[in-house]
C-alpha cells in the first residue's frame, strides 16, 4: 500500500464539521492548512498525496464506520480488477469508531483528466463505459450502484472514461452471479490472479 501522507488532525477534524462544501469553500480549508486541492464531490474533498503523488486523498464530510469502509474497498476492488481502465484503484478504505477525531475515506489511484469533457458515448472511445454497464446487466447486478452525473464520470486525454465516484456498496453477492463473473473472466482471459482477488473479494463482500 503506498505511504500515506495522512494531513493535521485539526484539518480532518475540520472537515468533519461540513456536510457540504462549495470549491471555495474547499480551496480555502485547504489553503489554511497548506493542502493542495484536487476535488470534491456531494460527499468528501480530494486532496494530494503529499507522500506519493501517483495517488490522493478523499476524506469524507460524514464519519464511515469501518464496515463501510471495508465493502467501499472491496467493491471498488471488484470492477477496478475487472475494469481497470474505467476504475481507478482504491490502495485503502479507513473508517472511524472513534466519532469525528479521526478522519474516515479512501486512498485512490490519481486520474488525470476533466469531467467537462465527458461524453457518455463517446465515439473511439478505447474502453467505454458501456462496456461496463452491458456487464452489470449480463450479471445480473443492480444497476443502482453507478450513480451518473456531470461530476463522478472523467474523460482522460488517452480517450478513457472512468467513474471517480464511490460505487453504491454492492448488495451481497449470489452464487449465480459469482459464477458469472468468473466465467466473463475466463473467457477474457484475466490473469489466475486477477481472478483471485476478485473471488476473495466477492468473499468479504458476502
Amino acid at each position: 500500500m503506498p505511504e500515506l501522507g495522512l494531513p493535521k488532525r485539526e484539518f480532518t477534524k475540520r472537515i468533519h464539521e461540513y456536510n457540504f462544501l462549495t470549491t471555495d469553500e474547499a480551496r480555502e480549508l485547504l489553503t489554511n492548512y497548506n493542502e493542495k486541492y484536487v476535488g470534491k464531490g456531494a460527499e468528501c474533498v480530494v486532496i494530494e498525496n503529499k507522500k506519493n503523488p501517483e495517488t490522493v486523498l478523499a476524506f469524507t464530510y460524514r464519519t464511515l464506520s469501518p464496515e463501510i469502509a471495508k465493502r467501499i474497498f472491496y467493491t471498488q476492488r471488484i470492477f477496478s480488477t475487472l475494469f481497470p481502465k474505467n476504475f481507478p484503484r482504491f490502495f485503502a478504505a479507513f473508517g472511524s469508531l472513534s466519532g469525528k477525531s479521526h478522519p474516515t475515506g479512501t486512498v485512490r489511484e490519481k486520474i488525470a483528466g476533466d469531467v467537462s469533457h465527458y461524453e457518455p458515448e463517446a465515439q473511439g472511445s478505447v474502453h467505454p463505459f458501456s462496456d461496463v454497464k452491458d456487464f452489470v446487466r449480463a450479471i445480473g447486478l443492480p444497476q443502482y450502484i453507478f450513480d451518473f452525473g456531470g461530476d463522478n464520470m472523467m474523460y482522460t486525454e488517452e480517450r478513457e472514461q472512468y467513474y471517480i465516484d464511490v460505487i453504491q456498496v454492492l448488495s451481497p453477492i449470489t452464487s449465480i452471479q459469482k459464477l458469472r463473473i468468473i466465467n466473463f473472466m475466463s473467457e477474457m482471459r484475466y490473469s489466475e490472479s486477477e481472478k483471485r482477488d476478485v473471488e476473495i473479494s466477492i468473499e468479504r463482500l458476502n
